[in-house]
């Protein structure tokens, strides 16, 4: 199988089709409303779950969620069809037990091998030979142990003719899902007025403003919980380079605390960012009055935000 670059595979950076239609073709476009940006669209259950096909899209088109059996990308059934059956992807019966039957036949032969060999020094009275003959067949037996422990007796259920049962979906960030919404590149079951007033807390305003500020700006913005903080950012994506700043949303707390998670990022080579996202003194009267995406923006809008890089200043380091 052909590996396509990581350039070629993530070429978007949303799931939102463009067009190279001139320009003129827009306003005729526009009269007979007849735009169309995308043919489909990913769906997001109530628990914002992503299923099938839809996974790939999503993370391809903007790295968007988290594989809930894989560390990032969801590659679960993939490792698992290498694990279990030895091969890359789909493949008939008769393939994998090929592979088996080769794979016991190799140890037989290598265990034939070292059999008339410890014959052989046997009659010769040599004993260290006999010695590395002993050593070379644990070391077998123990390649076999571990080959046969790839697969666990309940990787049996996991086989359906002749390929992995997909256990694995794409978990989205509830600031994702609406994110995702206001793009118009996914379907809910939620629609994003409803979706917003059900999670409104001062809290998650913040938190979605900073995540909609970064995500305008091009960054792409994954979960921060592992290092402490809120966000983290990576320029282009976790496939081509390592995140350069972690986001934390200032809340009242010590000098200590921001100083602890100064450290922490520092230490995984990431700078701070520490913003202050200050709410409405009406916010519970505005929420009251949220019923289009317009007086959302406009509820947004009354919030204040400002960026405060945080950087761990050494005294040793810092003379002049």
């Amino acid at each position: 199988m052909k590996r396509v670059k990581n350039s070629e595979r993530y070429n978007n950076p949303l799931p939102v089709g463009f067009t190279a239609m001139s320009p003129l073709s827009w306003l005729v476009a526009a009269a007979v409303m007849t735009w169309q940006y995308w043919k489909h669209k990913p769906h997001v259950d109530a628990e914002f779950r992503v299923f099938g096909p839809d996974m790939k899209f999503l993370w391809d088109h903007g790295f968007f969620g988290k594989g809930v059996l894989s560390r990032s990308e969801p590659t679960w059934q993939d490792r698992t069809r290498r694990r279990v059956l030895g091969i890359e992807g789909p493949n008939a019966d008769e393939e994998v037990v090929l592979q088996r039957r080769k794979a016991r036949a190799l140890f037989k032969q290598k265990r034939k091998q070292l059999d008339e060999l410890e014959n052989f020094y046997k009659r010769e009275n040599d004993k260290k030979g006999l010695e590395e003959v002993a050593l070379k067949k644990r070391e077998l037996s123990v390649e076999k142990f571990q080959t046969d422990r790839l697969v666990r007796p309940e990787d049996h259920e996991l086989v359906v003719g002749s390929d992995i049962v997909q256990l694995e979906y794409l978990q989205l960030m509830p600031e994702e899902v609406l994110f995702l919404q206001l793009l118009d590149a996914v379907t809910c079951d939620v629609d994003f007025v409803g979706l917003f007033r059900s999670l409104a807390s001062v809290s998650f305003c913040q938190r979605f403003l900073v995540y909609y500020h970064y995500r305008t700006l091009g960054w792409v913005v994954k979960s921060g919980l592992k290092f402490s903080c809120d966000f983290i950012l990576y320029e282009r994506g976790p496939v081509f380079q390592h995140s350069q700043y972690a986001v934390k949303i200032a809340e009242p707390s010590s000098w200590v605390d921001v100083c602890s998670t100064s450290r922490v990022v520092g230490a995984v080579k990431k700078k701070l960012i520490l913003v202050y996202v200050e709410p409405p003194s009406d916010f519970d009267a505005l929420v009251g009055r949220l019923t289009s995406k317009q007086s959302i923006f406009k509820f947004l809008s009354e919030f204040s935000l400002d960026e405060v890089l945080i950087k761990r200043w050494s005294a040793s380091r810092g003379r002049d």
